[in-house]
């Protein structure tokens, strides 16, 4: 068990509950999101960022934890980390949504960053790379869900909700092709769906659905 806390240590556990090791930001900072956790070559990895802006990637040797590499982006990450491939996603508080190198930490080649993601990004992106799609997902503080092409960054169309969306979209991908249905929470207190290659269409026979507050989980 993984578990990241707001001193900026992100802690291992034994099956029993007791500790297995400590890794400690550096500078220290608040772990806000969760931890990916990727087997590799034989090894284990943990991915994960702080507030002061910086993304970890740590070898869990057994006894302890090993600094892998280590990427500064300048701003406070609260998105979890999601990687595809050899390719990790993650949006920032300065506006930007990042693919970097599971390799190395730097950017992945061809990236780009859209002026069209104008706010802050706090939950996961939702990331579909099937050949015939390629997009990703993600919610802005500003009530914006965007699509994104995960090979350049370039936003390809976007949807409005009333409020800030703090959740995780949730692509349906159990069909083949992009018409498959996104789930958005938002704060303006709706659930809603929309068909992930637009935005635009709402599936047949769906009603957004209203709650009685602010949904700020996915």
């Amino acid at each position: 068990v993984y578990s990241p806390h707001t001193d900026g240590v992100l802690r291992a556990l034994n099956g029993d509950g007791t500790l297995k090791w400590e890794f400690t930001t550096s500078p220290v900072s608040p772990i806000r999101n969760s931890p990916y956790f990727s087997p590799e070559g034989g090894n284990n990895y943990l991915y994960f960022a702080d507030d002061n802006g910086d993304v970890y990637k740590v070898q869990d040797n057994g006894g302890a934890a090993a600094q892998t590499w280590k990427r500064s982006l300048g701003f406070a990450i609260r998105s979890s980390v999601i990687i595809v491939g050899s390719k990790l996603f993650l949006g920032t508080n300065d506006n930007k949504v990042y693919c970097l190198n599971v390799s190395d930490g730097l950017n992945c080649a061809g990236w780009g960053f859209s002026s069209s993601i104008d706010a802050p990004i706090a939950g996961t992106l939702s990331i579909d790379a099937r050949t015939d799609v390629n997009s990703g997902w993600i919610g802005l503080n500003n009530g914006k869900m965007v699509a994104f092409g995960t090979g350049d960054g370039t936003v390809n169309t976007s949807f409005q909700t009333g409020a800030a969306i703090k959740g995780s979209p949730l692509v349906d991908a159990g069909y083949g092709g992009a018409n498959n249905n996104l789930y958005i929470t938002s704060t303006d207190g709706k659930l809603y769906a929309r068909v992930s290659a637009n935005l635009a269409g709402t599936p047949s026979g769906w009603v957004d659905c209203l709650a009685d507050a602010a949904i700020e989980g996915s």
